[in-house]
């Protein structure tokens, strides 16, 4: 419930982020590397919300998020993605899943 919400380390610097409450109907969000923010590679703040009507949803004030190399961290207080006392999965895919994933 903090705006400057909780760290998580996943051991990699997500490229996809899907977050969805469990104990509640609010709306999954699916955030990317291709849709961020402001030109800072690090703050998400454009989500999908897959089980809505609704469109790409920019989240700068309501629902961001920032990557870090080795994982996220919640930079919202709304409640479908950061309350207090509640329960969230999370699947992170890795920006580069493999130690030299650039090698050729």
């Amino acid at each position: 419930g903090n705006s400057d919400g909780t760290f998580v380390g996943t051991g990699h610097k997500p490229s996809i982020l899907i977050v969805k409450e469990l104990s509640s109907v609010d709306d999954w969000g699916i955030y990317d590397m291709s849709r961020s923010g402001n030109g800072n590679l690090n703050v998400m703040q454009r989500v999908l919300r897959p089980d809505t009507t609704a469109a790409e949803f920019n989240s700068a004030a309501d629902r961001g998020i920032d990557f870090y190399a080795n994982g996220f961290k919640l930079k919202t207080s709304n409640g479908t993605f950061n309350a207090s006392a509640e329960t969230y999965l999370y699947m992170s895919w890795a920006n580069s899943p493999f130690k030299l994933a650039n090698a050729m």
